[in-house]
């Protein structure tokens, strides 16, 4: 059971939401590169001590914004497992389900929020925002769906899971990078079910 928040940790936790969205607004606006601490705490009405509080850096402020879409992935999975209509499926069509979720999520924070992601994920790649590990959501709940798949026999690849996830990971990038160059003009929901049914078809 979830801990009840009191006043001040709801207070606290109000605040550096609130800097969070300045510091991404401010990076939308201006670039990364180009916006300070002191800027920051200017927007958000703090002092520099308190953002200090809450991230150790500038590029904390950046990580945690992107991330925050791990949050949605959980969200979303959490639907499709108590969707009396899609949990009934077999896991293959739900992990189709999952995976067309995640290409909606991730055009859904827009693509100046992709355009960040990926610009800065180059750009500097000791941050690791473009990893995708076991440290990560996305790659935890596919994990668990390609095993159930196994169990099933909808799966017989001779590609290991983790191998088949990079295939995921490649087409799933693929559609974003290619939606944001073709500025959203094709629909997102109808290409990714198309490149899943192919990438599927594909593996050995």
């Amino acid at each position: 059971m979830e801990k009840t928040k009191t006043p001040r940790e709801k207070c606290t936790s109000a605040r550096k939401q609130h800097i969070l969205q300045c510091a991404q607004k401010l990076f939308d606006e201006f670039g990364y590169d180009n916006v300070t601490i002191r800027e920051i705490a200017s927007e958000s009405h703090s002092s520099i001590g308190s953002i200090y509080h809450f991230f150790r850096n500038k590029s904390e402020l950046l990580m945690e914004g992107i991330m925050r879409v791990d949050d949605f992935y959980n969200t979303a999975y959490s639907d499709i497992k108590l969707s009396p209509q899609i949990k009934k499926l077999p896991t293959l069509e739900r992990l189709k389900i999952f995976f067309v979720r995640v290409q909606m999520i991730c055009i859904e924070q827009g693509d100046a929020y992709l355009r960040k992601t990926y610009l800065n994920g180059l750009k500097y790649p000791e941050w690791r925002i473009l990893k995708t590990g076991p440290e990560r959501t996305v790659y935890k709940i596919i994990m668990e769906m390609l095993a159930q798949c196994r169990e099933e026999g909808s799966i017989t690849s001779i590609l290991s899971d983790d191998e088949i996830f990079g295939q995921f990971v490649v087409v799933s990038r693929g559609l974003l990078v290619d939606w944001l160059i073709r500025l959203g003009e094709f629909d997102m929901k109808t290409m990714s079910e198309r490149s899943f049914e192919i990438m599927l078809n594909g593996l050995p």
